[in-house]
């Protein structure tokens, strides 16, 4: 089942302004995504980087880890992979990356209002497709370039 006290130590984290400067709060989860997509797609990266910040698309998914995204059978399949997941919500930061790679044709063409809609639009994506991609990336990058989110 879901683990709601590790689930809810990741969440809490999120809304504690204390702990932005740590490896625990917001911040250093948007620093976590920023550093993969740089090391899986440094491409996709220049570009997001010169038109949007990512302080607009990825809070939501952090905050609400794609209940908003996704029908309810693959969020679950979603929530069920980061629970698995012994670096604690590592494969989160690869998932949110996937999402971007997924997205990378139109977003390099798209400009800021019309990649803010694409990443708001995710329901065409296939979670299990973009689980594998961060699978892929995961096992490729390894926890190593994230940043320690123990308590």
């Amino acid at each position: 089942g879901i683990n709601a006290e590790y689930m809810g130590g990741f969440l809490r984290n999120n809304f504690c302004r204390s702990l932005d400067a740590t490896g625990l709060g917001l911040q250093a989860c948007l620093t976590n995504i920023d550093t993969l997509l740089q090391l899986c797609d440094p491409e996709l990266h220049k570009c997001m980087q010169a038109q949007l910040d990512h302080h607009l698309y990825a809070v939501r998914w952090l905050m609400l880890l794609f209940s908003q995204d996704f029908t309810l059978p693959d969020v679950l399949r979603l929530w069920d992979s980061l629970f698995a997941d012994p670096h604690r919500f590592c494969l989160l930061f690869y998932f949110c990356v996937a999402v971007l790679v997924a997205l990378r044709a139109d977003l390099l063409l798209a400009d800021p209002s019309t990649m803010m809609r694409l990443l708001n639009d995710l329901q065409t994506l296939d979670v299990q497709a973009l689980l594998d991609t961060a699978q892929s990336f995961y096992t490729k990058h390894g926890p190593e370039p994230v940043v320690n989110l123990k308590e």
